[in-house]
């Protein structure tokens, strides 16, 4: 039996889904049609009736899902008539109307007879389904947050299991730097940042000790101890002492929560978003004395709390604290409000421009026999501020001030009134 008009020739030809695609079978159902055309003109001329070319042509096309096996197509007499298959794509072929069987694996069969239904195929005999690509999620520029956007703790995505079997690390590792700096670096896989931290400390560590501020036992006596000090190499020292001492301070602290940070395996995002920040800070300066050694550093120490209303501006109670100065029994208290607006923020730096003023109450003089005295300062102070967390910065803190009447510092010494004064301070801050 002949099977279309592609088979003529050949009654056995395969026809394959991948090597005789769509096209080419619907070419050949065209063709079908012109011949139909054809004979339906050439009848009309004869007197007779046009053939119902719609029902022969519906009829002559075998529709297939997408097949996984090799399928045969043979005629109701037995011969091969196609094999079709396997295809990733729907398969149509033309056939002859007549009765046909469709082989497939295993030598399952189907019948199947032009003008009917395509046949229910067994699942053995389908191909599974082409994977659907995902429509791309566009996003909208105002969906987009600010590349310096705060992110809050509730935005994180929960830790998976596998970070928390290793929580242990964000302690342990910090307690080593605690104990030898640069080791919880080190323990992290930054052996040359451990090593870089380990020898500044070192280094810091050996400054301070060596320009430790020392009053010489001879002073007053009248002997060379008088007068062997130049008046510049005092200050030299003591202003060295002051950075040393308060860069060994930040260096330590700093490197505790960066193997802390480092080893929960996160960037620094600053919180922008901050309301509090509560803040430990350090202040030195350099004041002439009477005697020898000419200059004395006086040194100051104070918490702050600092609010933030409105974005980048900040505003709180500044400079509390206190103490007692042990030569002389005086002791003093003072707080102050301070306003700062922050001019700069990128990455983990901020820099922010701050005023401020200090109430100051200091009490008697148990050796002179001074009353106590109420005083107070003003002052201008650039904030250089470094996040080794998301909530916890360090801090430098150069301040120009000027005391409105005489004051006094709680560990011990003054400045006159009206007396310019540069100090250099530091800390850490903990934004909440």
């Amino acid at each position: 039996m002949i099977a279309c008009a592609t088979c003529v020739a050949a009654p056995l030809h395969v026809a394959r889904a991948a090597e005789a695609p769509e096209s080419a079978t619907e070419g050949t159902a065209r063709t079908a049609t012109a011949a139909d055309e054809t004979g339906a003109v050439r009848a009309k001329k004869d007197g007779g009736e046009a053939p119902a070319r719609a029902e022969t042509v519906a009829g002559a096309v075998l529709q297939l899902p997408p097949l996984a096996q090799p399928i045969e197509i043979r005629a109701d007499g037995g011969g091969r008539v196609a094999v079709v298959g396997p295809s990733a794509r729907p398969v149509r072929v033309a056939l002859a109307p007549g009765r046909y069987e469709l082989l497939g694996p295993g030598q399952a069969r189907i019948a199947w007879e032009t003008g009917a239904r395509p046949p229910a195929l067994p699942e053995a005999w389908r191909a599974p389904p082409p994977p659907v690509a995902a429509e791309p999620t566009r996003v909208r520029a105002s969906d987009r947050p600010p590349p310096d956007s705060p992110v809050r703790a509730s935005d994180r995505p929960e830790p998976t299991p596998a970070e928390l079997a290793s929580t242990w690390r964000w302690y342990v590792f910090p307690a080593a730097s605690a104990v030898i700096p640069g080791t919880g670096q080190m323990l992290n896989g930054e052996p040359g940042k451990g090593v870089a931290i380990l020898l500044s400390t070192a280094g810091l560590l050996t400054a301070t000790i060596m320009l430790w501020p020392r009053t010489d036992p001879r002073e007053g006596t009248g002997g060379r101890a008088d007068d062997t000090t130049p008046a510049a190499q005092e200050v030299a020292r003591l202003a060295g002492f002051g950075v040393a001492s308060g860069a060994l301070g930040l260096l330590y602290a700093g490197q505790i929560l960066d193997a802390h940070q480092v080893a929960r395996g996160q960037l620094v995002r600053p919180n922008k978003d901050f309301l509090l920040r509560v803040e430990l800070a350090g202040l030195y300066t350099i004041a002439t004395r009477p005697g020898q050694p000419s200059h004395q550093l006086l040194r100051d120490f104070n918490v702050s709390f600092m609010f933030e209303p409105v974005p980048r501006f900040t505003l709180g109670f500044s400079d509390i604290g206190g103490g007692r100065d042990r030569r002389t029994g005086r002791g003093t208290s003072q707080a102050g409000v301070r306003f700062g607006y922050r001019v700069f923020d990128r990455r983990r730096t901020w820099v922010t421009l701050s005023v401020g003023g200090v109430f100051q109450s200091a009490g008697r003089d148990g050796g002179a026999g001074a009353r106590g005295a109420v005083s107070g300062f003003v002052y201008g102070q650039l904030g250089l501020r470094i996040f080794v967390t998301d909530g916890i910065s360090l801090g430098l803190f150069p301040r120009l001030s000027l005391p409105l009447a005489t004051r006094f510092y709680a560990f011990g010494g003054s400045l006159p009134r009206y007396a310019p004064t540069l100090e250099l301070g530091g800390g850490i801050g903990v934004h909440f």
